[in-house]
């Protein structure tokens, strides 16, 4: 009993010296605070006169600050010999440790209300010294809590000091909750091997300190907190892959979900608000929370067959909404802001699509539709939009199997490899409608529309011609892909000069590169002398037919200041 009253007794002792330096503190700012206030109203003094000690005022509060801390970092140890001498449990020592933080957390709200922005910044800093470490040790040491919960303990201290930064602009007391969050939860994940809830704490503080410095103009102190929260969601990304996350994988899926959406709605819903374009931080941010997040979702519960369309159907509405504002009049005139929601929705169909449709020729259909979808809106819209619509045919002429089909028949030695699936024709006939569709200023995106409707044209061509001639050997195959990839090119330098389109004789040339390969490669190698000849005839008749079609654009291109007004 004697050992516990002199425990008492030593406490009650140090808290009143606490109280004490406390009062002094608060006696010297309030000089401090009358002595500026004076000067404002009294002339200035002569050249002659000393200069006022302002430097060694800062200095002796700093100090009494300081001193105070340390002072309020012995009580928290005396917390912690009472509670390793079992004199309190280790429940109550961690009670006790917790609200000894918060008294202090409520000192340095205290001071920031009575705009001693010093006195609150040192008071935080010693209440997330008392209070982050108590909950790593409570989590990893003591077993009290989980590391969900200890997780979970640390996301709301770090949210309480940052309530208090944000409401009185104090952002040395933001910073400090940032790296108190961050050091606890990395040392609570590495030590339990738990990665999920540590990587939602940071992504909330993280969130948090973004949309607190939105609102204050804060710089560069949401980039600790995302560069955390990027590499923990990377990792999970990575465990998950690997099989090694102890975690369903239905629960990473979601999980990585949350973590993009939490900083995509944070930014969409500050730029929208305002109708501003995104910082350099929103892009890089968005793309890391999109392709980790997002994107890395979408492969864990495809590869996985978990939550597809659990993960599928929101992300398909999602899209949608993302379109819808991108095409709002409301940021019509802000054409970072519309690239930015255009961006975020086509890499959310983009995944939607791929969870929710398993054939891979119907996956390519519904791609090349939005193709033909992006290029009907960017007739009247951004570049951005115009893009888009060159970027889905592209995608839709690999994936659903155009591009493959058109290798076979380049390249495929027997007839019956060789072969036009309908679903790439009907992708090849929806990139010629986006074709038509895209204003003829964009050359190099119809250029890019008008090779895929060639690659679509020259398989359906070749694959007809093998099975109505049927030949017998590779030679006779070989002939056949030279005199149609003639034929091709042909025709497009006829299309170049009947209507203008300079696009035409661009991929002309480079279909007759592509034959010219290929006379080297296939049919110098397998021909006969015959085949030959009218290979070569065939190839040299194409060649000078498109040598001599010129063709001018349509339209005037467009001034760099028009083009650079779109903002991509």
């Amino acid at each position: 009993m004697s050992d516990h009253s002199d425990l008492g007794l030593r406490l009650e002792r140090l808290e009143s010296a606490v109280q004490e330096i406390s009062d002094r503190v608060g006696r010297l700012e309030r000089t401090k605070a009358a002595t500026s206030g004076t000067a404002t109203l009294v002339a200035a003094p002569p050249r002659s006169a000393a200069p006022a000690p302002v430097q060694k005022t800062d200095l002796s509060v700093d100090m009494a600050l300081a001193g105070m801390s340390v002072l309020i970092l012995g009580g928290g140890f005396l917390l912690r010999a009472l509670t390793e001498s079992a004199a309190l449990p280790p429940i109550g020592g961690v009670i006790a440790g917790l609200a000894y933080a918060a008294f202090w957390a409520w000192k340095a709200d205290r001071a920031a209300r009575a705009d001693r922005h010093r006195a609150a910044a040192f008071h935080a800093a010693t209440a997330s010294v008392i209070a982050f470490p108590l909950a790593w040790e409570t989590t990893t040491r003591f077993k009290i809590l989980s590391p969900e919960l200890g997780a979970l303990v640390v996301a709301v201290l770090a949210l309480v000091l940052l309530w208090i930064a944000t409401r009185e602009n104090i952002q040395s007391v933001a910073w400090i909750a940032n790296a108190g969050a961050i050091g606890a939860a990395i040392a609570i994940g590495s030590a339990t091997g738990t990665l999920v809830p540590v990587m939602h704490a940071i992504t909330l503080v993280g969130a948090a300190t973004l949309y607190a410095s939105y609102r204050l103009g804060w710089s560069w102190i949401a980039w600790p907190a995302a560069i955390v929260s990027d590499g923990l969601a990377f990792i999970t990304l990575g465990t998950a892959a690997f099989r090694h996350n102890g975690y369903d994988f239905a629960i990473v899926a979601a999980s990585l979900s949350v973590y993009s959406a939490t900083w995509l709605l944070v930014v969409a819903s500050r730029r929208v608000r305002l109708n501003e374009t995104p910082s350099m931080f929103d892009i890089i941010q968005t793309t890391e929370a999109l392709i980790v997040g997002i994107g890395g979702a979408t492969y864990v519960a495809s590869v996985n067959d978990a939550g597809t369309l659990g993960l599928g159907i929101p992300l398909l509405f999602g899209a949608a909404g993302a379109y819808a504002v991108s095409f709002a009049r409301q940021v019509r005139k802000t054409g970072g802001l519309r690239a930015w929601f255009g961006a975020v929705g086509a890499f959310f169909f983009a995944c939607a699509t791929w969870l929710i449709i398993d054939d891979a020729s119907i996956r390519g259909i519904a791609w090349a539709i939005a193709g033909v979808f992006t290029a009907e809106l960017g007739r009247t819209r951004s570049f951005a939009i115009r893009l888009q619509s060159a970027i889905w045919i592209v995608l839709a002429a690999i994936g659903g199997g155009l591009a493959l089909a058109t290798l076979g028949a380049l390249i495929e030695p027997k007839p019956e490899g060789i072969a036009a699936p309908p679903a790439a024709m009907l992708i090849a006939v929806l990139a010629l409608v986006a074709f038509v569709r895209m204003p003829g200023t964009e050359q190099t995106i119809r250029a890019l529309l008008l090779c895929v409707v060639t690659c679509g044209a020259y398989t359906a061509a070749a694959a007809a011609s093998v099975h109505l001639i049927a030949p017998a050997e590779q030679a006779g195959v070989a002939l056949i892909r030279t005199v149609t990839l003639a034929i091709i090119a042909t025709a497009l330098a006829f299309i170049s000069r009947a209507t203008g389109t300079r696009e035409a004789a661009i991929v002309a040339r480079a279909v007759l590169v592509v034959g010219g390969i290929k006379l080297l490669a296939e049919d110098v190698r397998v021909g006969r002398a015959a085949m030959l000849v009218a290979a070569f005839a065939a190839y040299g008749g194409a060649m000078l037919l498109v040598s001599r079609t010129s063709a001018t654009p349509p339209h005037p291109l467009p001034a760099a200041g028009e083009r650079a007004s779109e903002v991509q």
